[in-house]
């Protein structure tokens, strides 16, 4: 069955498809009902965002934001309780692109963020407590952002800085001085994939470069919060990659990175017991790849990072509970690579990982942490750093790291380094 035409096709316009709830009132009496949303969104048509710019030099900044987004929930309570069934399925393309051509000379810093989310949910509570269950599932389809600038005669004297994001399903969440009892079910069978190219003659000023890549991907953060979540991640479509390509004949400080990961969870706490139980299962192809050429050079750094899947739980508190289940059997590639003729100083980093979880508590409450952590790896796993000096050096760090399953659990104190139990 042939897909839907288009929905969208605008060459600046960012192209958002979104609803928003915002609960606010007084504070909720004990017979008061919780507020309620109830949200359900299907995007079947492609969402385009674009841009193309054509600059012969400029005197002052250059800023640029192009942001595409397939579906968007957006809800918050203040002192008030509030219930959440989010549900949302995305069946289209979703595509963000950022085309910068450019010569002569910038004076000013030139800045450019490219952005493509298929589902996104943010919910937040402040003296409340959100009990939510969200879903959120994207089909046979492809979540892109590409950033470009072909400048191969510009100078760029106010340095510049790209980001370039591609993530599939989002969920974010924030809770202060309440409770979050949320369970997050997500699933991915898409293309998921960030490009950023870069091609300049002269930067006497910083200059960095990154791409970021996410199949699934949960956040959440507590201040003065009890949190008890469930995550559920599966990643199933053909590739999760991120690739980052810089080109500058002389950069006095430059940095080329790029980071994929299919799966993703991030939960931090502070001021409450913290119960987290992760279930992340992927099957796509994860590939980083960072590469930088500068001719002359003052400092060079390349970073490349792949995983499977990814979480990280932490509570500078008395108590965590985690329970992490991570299954990975798609393979992950990392590249790093830089090339230079004539410099000082070169940093080049490859990681790659198929099951990557990290627990911590604070030693000062004192803390207890509960930990049952199940990991298996099915897929390849390749990191591979490139380093080639033409002329002449300074210093030179290289550093690759391949790990199949890596668990790090500690005991820390604020601001001090943990020590692995």
């Amino acid at each position: 069955m042939p897909r839907p035409a288009p929905i969208l096709r605008a060459g600046t316009i960012v192209a958002t498809a979104m609803c928003a709830v915002v609960a606010t009132s007084g504070p909720v009496s004990a017979q008061e009902a919780p507020s309620r949303v109830l949200n359900n969104q299907l995007q079947l048509g492609d969402v385009i965002a674009g841009q193309s710019l054509n600059v012969v030099g400029s005197d002052d900044q250059i800023t640029t934001s192009t942001n595409a987004s397939g579906n968007a929930v957006f809800a918050s309570t203040d002192n008030e309780d509030m219930d959440v069934e989010s549900d949302q399925a995305l069946e289209g393309d979703v595509r963000a692109e950022t085309r910068l051509e450019g010569s002569g000379t910038f004076e000013g810093p030139v800045t450019l963020a490219t952005q493509a989310t298929g589902n996104t949910a943010q919910i937040s509570a402040y003296n409340g407590e959100v009990n939510a269950s969200v879903s959120q599932s994207i089909g046979d389809v492809e979540v892109s952002a590409t950033t470009e600038i072909d400048a191969p005669s510009g100078r760029f004297l106010g340095g510049a800085s790209v980001t370039t994001t591609a993530i599939g399903n989002v969920t974010a969440m924030g809770t202060s001085y309440g409770r979050n009892e949320s369970t997050i079910d997500q699933s991915s069978a898409a293309v998921t994939q960030a490009v950023t190219g870069v091609n300049i003659q002269y930067a006497p000023a910083p200059i960095n470069f990154t791409s970021t890549a996410i199949a699934n991907s949960t956040t959440a953060t507590g201040e003065v919060a009890y949190q008890d979540l469930t995550v559920r991640q599966s990643a199933t479509g053909e590739r999760t990659q991120a690739s980052t390509y810089i080109s500058v004949a002389n950069g006095w400080q430059l940095h080329s990175g790029a980071s994929a990961t299919a799966n993703a969870v991030g939960v931090y706490n502070r001021g409450g017991a913290l119960l987290v139980t992760t279930d992340q299962n992927n099957d796509t192809y994860v590939r980083a790849g960072a590469t930088a050429f500068a001719y002359d050079y003052g400092g060079a750094t390349v970073s490349a990072f792949g995983a499977g899947n990814s979480a990280e739980v932490g509570n500078n508190d008395i108590y965590l509970r985690l329970d992490n289940t991570q299954v990975n059997s798609g393979g992950v590639d990392v590249i790093a690579g830089f090339e230079g003729a004539y410099g000082y100083d070169v940093a080049v980093g490859a990681t790659a990982v198929g099951n990557s979880v990290t627990g911590y508590v604070c030693a000062d409450c004192p803390a207890y942490m509960d930990v049952t952590n199940s990991q298996t790896n099915n897929g390849h796993i390749s990191a591979t750093s490139n380093v080639a000096i033409t002329g002449s050096n300074r210093a030179l760090i290289n550093a690759t790291s391949a790990v199949g399953n890596s668990a790090t659990f500690y005991v820390t104190r604020p601001g001090q380094q943990g020590s692995g139990h």
